[in-house]
């Protein structure tokens, strides 16, 4: 490939580039530089000396993206009109009253700031053009969902940020006043997540400073609001939930995870540790209305690493602390309930919805439910087929009988409850951890240990009776207490992502034996497939691996049944 065809496939489509200034002529400079720029076509470098063409270009392309320089007088009389365009991503004052000019600009979030100097502004013009132009090559790279707007991310945070490769401890929001931020630890390492309106994290050099500061060590996790030089302790915690894990990373627990969620809208910060989630927090604080303008000026983040920010003596920190940064705040709790949106037929249901529809999930959970949802057990060629595992259970000479006593040492200590059936159809195609599809027979009182499923994505239906969902925050030896209990009941189904609804333990609390159809596949951003399940032994003292390997092939089990069930019928006869 050549360079000038590397260099097209490096440009970002769709992107408009606008200076709106009659008078100034530095944007023939700016011009200039884009045109080197691999990022950005030459026809992407548009000038209006008429701010009323202009704003009819813009309104008129809702499929480009717009980074519009504009001087102050344009500016304030055609952003409150343009703000909430979907095309227009980010806007720059350029002027020379800077003070008049800031006033009305705070009430626009995507105006990044106001300039008099060419030189920062050309600095933070490029900055932002480089980072959208990362994000948007990796969105096509990773996940086609990020670009769909029926997809609900739950409020995952799914952009990567490497201090060590940005050469930077601080970090621009990519929303202001609002976001979640995830660490994930692959050793335990305290640290500091400072939230501000200023790139400068040093309150004693800003006049209007403002901050949220988390802090999180092996003693206790604090959150404190600092205005300019004063520091207000707002929560603090010392529950082992919520405090630095030093005890369980190793070979048996590979990361942690740590988050904080900002929300100037409904005027809180949670700081949470395991799963993403409402439910997972262990901080939360909220603020009075007189902290709003301030909670949604906050655009930058600041990270410190063992009370350190200098990034060479922190190198050997860059395999082991990942940091991943999302536009939503949690906010709720997401309903685990799956819903055809035929059932959506009041404002209940969209206010305190009971389940959510197929359609918002990712991708691969869409496929997975649109192939089982309609799947059933009994039917003309052996309508007893039901009846009949339920007689294999309980006779001693029954196939399901022997297979689950021949399974009672399966997770560790011998425990003949902690054991369930997994007929598996199909074959392994290497998009899931095992045979995708899994039949799970539950005899009553019955139950699997607490496990995960490989970072896979999921469906879980059930097919007759009912069964007890408890959710986890994580594998975790020391934390075995569930967040959340769900009775499912017949027909109805659940889903995990891979970072949602993960870790579970699933429980038969009926006199009756319980059937499920579980299924399973790697996201397209999973390069790695972990093959197995990850479970807390039966003694609650560690962790294994469980390779998912099936006790019988459906057909054949099927088969089997009916031969059995055709026997006992024969001999009552």
């Amino acid at each position: 490939m050549s360079a000038t065809t590397k260099k097209e496939n490096q440009r970002i489509p769709n992107l408009v580039i606008i200076w709106l200034d009659p008078t100034c002529n530095d944007h023939n400079e700016f011009k200039r530089y884009y045109f080197n720029n691999p990022l950005v076509e030459p026809e992407s470098w548009l000038y209006f000396d008429n701010h009323e063409h202009c704003a009819d270009y813009i309104k008129g392309s809702p499929r480009k993206k717009i980074f519009l320089i504009v001087t102050g007088r344009f500016g304030e009389e055609m952003i409150p009109e343009l703000h909430n365009l979907i095309q227009l991503h980010s806007v720059y004052i350029y002027c020379k009253n800077i003070t008049k000019n800031k006033q009305w600009s705070l009430n626009f979030d995507k105006i990044t700031d106001v300039y008099n100097d060419p030189i920062k502004l050309l600095v933070q013009f490029q900055n932002d053009i480089v980072e959208y132009g990362l994000r948007f090559q990796k969105i096509l790279r990773i996940n086609d969902d990020d670009n769909d707007p029926k997809v609900n991310h739950f409020s995952q945070p799914n952009k990567n940020w490497c201090p060590w490769k940005s050469n930077s401890c601080t970090k621009n929001l990519t929303l202001k006043g609002q976001g979640t931020i995830e660490i994930i630890q692959l050793m335990p390492v305290p640290f500091e997540l400072l939230l501000t309106n200023t790139e400068n994290s040093n309150s004693n050099d800003n006049d209007d400073f403002f901050g949220i500061l988390l802090i999180v060590n092996d003693q206790k996790v604090t959150i404190s609001k600092i205005i300019n030089d004063e520091t207000t302790l707002l929560q603090e915690s010392i529950d082992d939930d919520g405090v630095l894990d030093t005890q369980s990373n190793g070979e048996e627990i590979p990361y942690n995870i740590y988050w904080f969620s900002l929300d100037s809208n409904n005027l809180f910060v949670k700081y949470g540790t395991g799963e993403i989630r409402h439910h997972c927090r262990v901080i939360e604080c909220y603020f009075n209305e007189n902290d709003q303008k301030n909670l949604k000026q906050i655009k930058y983040m600041h990270i410190k690493l063992n009370n350190n920010i200098n990034l060479n003596e922190l190198k050997y920190l860059q395999s082991k602390i990942k940091v991943y940064i999302g536009t939503e705040p949690v906010v709720d709790d997401p309903p685990l309930l799956i819903l055809s949106e035929t059932q959506f037929t009041t404002v209940e249901d969209i206010v305190n919805p009971r389940g959510i529809p197929a359609s918002v999930l990712a991708e691969p959970c869409r496929i997975l439910y649109s192939y089982i949802s309609n799947f059933k057990l009994n039917n003309d060629d052996f309508p007893q087929f039901i009846n009949a595992i339920e007689q294999s259970i309980q006779n001693s000479n029954g196939l399901c009988y022997k297979k689950l006593h021949e399974k009672a040492n399966r997770f560790g200590k011998p425990n003949l409850k902690a054991t369930y059936l997994r007929i598996t159809l199909g074959k392994n195609i290497g998009n899931a951890p095992g045979i995708p599809y899994v039949l799970e027979v539950w005899p009553a009182g019955h139950y699997s240990p607490i496990h995960n499923h490989g970072n896979s994505y999921g469906i879980i239906r059930i097919l007759y009776n009912e069964i007890l969902i408890s959710l986890y925050q994580s594998l975790n030896i020391k934390n075995q207490k569930p967040f959340i209990k769900r009775l499912l009941h017949e027909n109805e189904s659940t889903w995990m992502l891979p970072k949602l609804n993960q870790t579970h333990q699933v429980s038969n609390v009926s006199d009756r034996c319980c059937i499920t159809l579980q299924c399973y596949q790697y996201g397209k951003e999973d390069t790695k497939h972990y093959e197995y399940f990850d479970y807390i032994n039966n003694d609650g003292k560690s962790i294994n691996h469980f390779n998912p390997i099936s006790d019988m092939d459906y057909m054949e089990f099927r088969d089997a049944i009916k031969r059995e069930w055709t026997e006992k019928s024969m001999e009552t006869l």
